[in-house]
């Protein structure tokens, strides 16, 4: 599958301040943030640090799902965040080649409090601070149509129960599942809770 990405305008700074203000007013009332997708081209990189600043100061957790432009919103003092990208995503972010190495510098040099990180069809891997790195096993999943819509089904599953109490680590189990019943869906960010509790039964950690 290709997927092509058009050019996109800058966010103007008129527009930048409206959302501001926006998710302001939302974070009154919301359970959490997500932060979802690269920058608009041309954007500052200031607005998701802002933005993760906010979450911060009204002391809501954020889910990060960007590969570039977010290295200082994953410095942020006092930031209840939740960085989920995938392997290759990772490694670009902290120079690392190895899952280890990789966990090891994001928990020293970041204020991420849970990193998720994907890796296709592949093992998945999640830490959270103060807790060792746990491998994810996912199952095979036959009758695949498209990823279509994945990895934003499985952010917002993962947040979804995240807020709710659901521990960082069953959270991530039941998104990889439902990012995996996304895939026998030919429509994008959905799929059946049956084909998505079939799945989670079937993923191993350790």
């Amino acid at each position: 599958m290709t997927e092509l990405i058009e050019p996109s305008a800058a966010v103007p700074e008129d527009a930048a301040k409206e959302m501001d203000r926006a998710l302001l007013k939302a974070l009154e009332h919301a359970g959490g943030m997500a932060i979802m997708g690269s920058l608009p081209d041309g954007s500052s990189p200031d607005l998701y640090t802002r933005w993760t600043e906010m979450a911060a100061a009204a002391q809501k957790p954020v889910l990060i799902d960007a590969g570039k432009g977010i290295e200082a919103s994953l410095k942020v003092p006092g930031a209840h965040s939740i960085l989920k990208v995938n392997m290759e995503e990772l490694n670009k972010l902290t120079g690392q080649s190895t899952p280890e190495s990789a966990f090891e510098y994001a928990m020293q040099m970041w204020t991420v409090r849970v990193l998720a990180v994907t890796d296709g069809p592949r093992s998945a891997y999640i830490q959270e601070r103060g807790r060792p790195l746990q491998v994810i096993h996912l199952p095979k999943v036959d009758g695949v149509v498209s990823p279509l819509g994945a990895g934003d089904t499985a952010d917002a599953v993962f947040l979804a129960e995240y807020i709710h109490g659901t521990t960082p680590l069953e959270a991530f189990r039941l998104a990889l599942a439902a990012a995996s019943a996304n895939c026998l869906r030919k429509e994008a960010a959905v799929f059946a809770q049956h084909e998505m509790r079939r799945i989670a039964d079937g993923i191993t950690i350790r």
